[in-house]
């Protein structure tokens, strides 16, 4: 198959990585790989903790607000990412469990395109379209050349939400909460975008937007301002855009039609401002 092998390494390691840290001392993760026509199935089993089945159907939403009790103990499993990197492949990955104790078992399936007729397979030409064979992907980078200021309290979305706007092709500084993306501002960080968490203790994203403006005019001026929210509200999104935000994004976060919509409005941006000179 073709493809980038240190995005599949990535994969893998979280989903391997995972199934060993909810696996008890002296516990078993088995591992198989098996050839279905042009299909590669890999399964990662554990005879671990399992998943309540009530979050099953959200694990891989690696941005939603993690509000409830099952949220927080299984967040931060990385799996937002590795879905993400597994779509990009043209691939697949499900997860099933039973239930708790009962272990968990998740199941990527990628395409092959080492036979000759390969070249009549769909998928597998999207695949090798994707990806050259240097394994460097050649799929359009929205955020290329951009530089990002992201800003979340959660210490697990945060780097997740960084790794997913570098494949976009961005530049990208973090900031664990409001204070500390003032900090970066106040030792002269200039930027393209700004992607912030509303939901933060101390100064919320209202707070660190109305701080900015006041305090950097110029260059607020020249950034686009984001609130990346689990307050999905439609009023929640107007008193967004009434503090200046110029987008408002509900998590759990669809990353493709983000990192787009960021991308447009930085040119956006870019074109008004040379236009206003």
């Amino acid at each position: 198959m073709r493809g980038d092998a240190g995005r599949l390494q990535q994969v893998f390691n979280n989903v391997i990585g995972n199934a060993i840290k909810f696996s008890a001392e002296g516990g078993r993760v088995e591992i198989s790989a098996r050839r279905e026509g042009r299909a590669l199935r890999i399964v990662v089993r554990d005879h671990g903790e399992g998943i309540e089945p009530a979050f099953l159907p959200r694990i891989f939403e690696s941005f939603r607000q993690a509000d409830a009790t099952i949220t927080r103990r299984h967040r931060g499993l990385g799996l937002g990412i590795a879905q993400h990197l597994v779509e990009r492949h043209r691939g697949t990955i499900a997860v099933h469990s039973a239930g708790p104790g009962q272990g968990t078992t998740f199941t990527v399936t990628l395409w092959m395109d080492d036979e000759p007729e390969a070249s009549n397979d769909a998928p597998t030409r999207a695949v090798a379209a994707a990806a050259p064979a240097d394994g460097e992907s050649q799929e359009p980078r929205p955020l290329e050349g951009r530089s990002l200021l992201v800003v979340d309290d959660n210490a697990d979305t945060l780097p997740m939400m960084a790794e997913l706007f570098r494949l976009s092709g961005a530049t990208v500084e973090t900031a664990g909460s409001a204070k500390e993306a003032l900090a970066r501002f106040d030792a002269g960080l200039r930027i393209d975008a700004l992607i912030s968490d509303i939901g933060m203790p101390e100064v919320d994203g209202y707070e660190l937007l109305h701080a900015l403006t006041r305090r950097y005019p110029e260059r607020r001026a020249a950034f686009v301002a984001v609130a990346a929210t689990g307050y999905a509200r439609e009023e929640d999104r107007l008193r967004s855009l009434a503090a200046g935000y110029d987008l408002h994004a509900a998590k759990p976060l669809d990353f493709t039609s983000l990192t787009g919509s960021i991308g447009a409005l930085i040119a956006q941006r870019r074109t008004q401002r040379v236009k206003g000179s």
